[in-house]
C-alpha cells in the first residue's frame, strides 16, 4: 500500500494545474484552510489540494 505523504494547493490556470508553494500539509483539512486563507490573494484562479505520494 503507498501511504500519502501530504497535500499540496495546485492553482488551475486553463487545464494547466501548477504548484502554488512547495508546501507539503499532512492534511487535507489544514490544505483546505489554507486555500481559505488565500482566496483573497489568488481571486482569479481555481486552488485546489491534491495529494502528494
Amino acid at each position: 500500500m503507498i501511504a500519502v505523504a501530504g497535500y499540496l494547493v495546485l492553482e488551475i490556470i486553463g487545464n494547466n494545474p501548477k504548484p502554488l508553494t512547495e508546501t507539503i500539509f499532512p492534511t487535507q483539512s489544514q490544505c483546505e484552510h489554507q486555500i481559505e486563507a488565500m482566496k483573497d490573494i489568488q481571486p482569479k484562479y481555481e486552488l485546489v489540494c491534491v495529494e502528494k505520494w
